[in-house]
């Protein structure tokens, strides 16, 4: 069955093109060329309608990717206060980065995490990005160190401490 439904699609086809090269009559008083022409119309309208979907969906996905790239800016800023930032998950490294307020820049001579799990001294990794505001990383994702964390930043004039209640979650302040 399928074979000779093949050959019977291969016969239509070739009958077609023969009819449309012979320029024969239809019957209706209308050229094969007549018709050739309507097919051509059509065709170039359905290219039309098939470049208008694909520019749309290309606009589409400009504005997705603009909307998602301007977010991802702002998130990869640490937060557009210029203040206090536990990071738990860095895109550097996958692991916590706490982000001092820039007012402290110069001013820091450490940061120290404190809770159930001990204490672990930050590396301080710059101050230069984000708003100039002392980066110090640690040697864990901030999950692991738990909750009700305290983070002390030693100061020239004393200590500024912030309170964490959970590790694993995005904490400004």
């Amino acid at each position: 069955m399928i074979k000779a439904t093949k050959w019977m699609t291969i016969a239509g086809i070739a009958g077609i093109m023969t009819f449309f090269t012979t320029g024969c009559d239809l019957g209706d008083g209308s050229s094969t060329s007549e018709l050739e022409a309507q097919l051509q119309e059509e065709l170039a309208q359905r290219q039309a309608e098939e470049e208008a979907r694909e520019a749309e969906e290309r606009a589409a996905q400009e504005r997705a990717s603009a909307s998602s790239s301007s977010s991802s800016s702002s998130s990869s800023t640490g937060g557009g206060s210029g203040g206090f930032l536990w990071k738990p998950v860095s895109e550097g490294d996958g692991k916590l980065v706490i982000l001092l307020p820039g007012s402290l820049r110069g001013r820091v001579s450490g940061c120290t995490i404190s809770g159930s799990f001990g204490s672990e001294n930050g590396r301080f990794t710059g101050d230069t990005h984000n708003g100039n505001r002392p980066h110090y990383r640690f040697s864990r994702p901030g999950a692991s160190y738990g909750s009700n964390i305290t983070v002390t930043a030693r100061t020239t004039d004393g200590t500024r401490t912030w309170r964490i209640p959970n590790g694993a979650s995005r904490n400004e302040q």
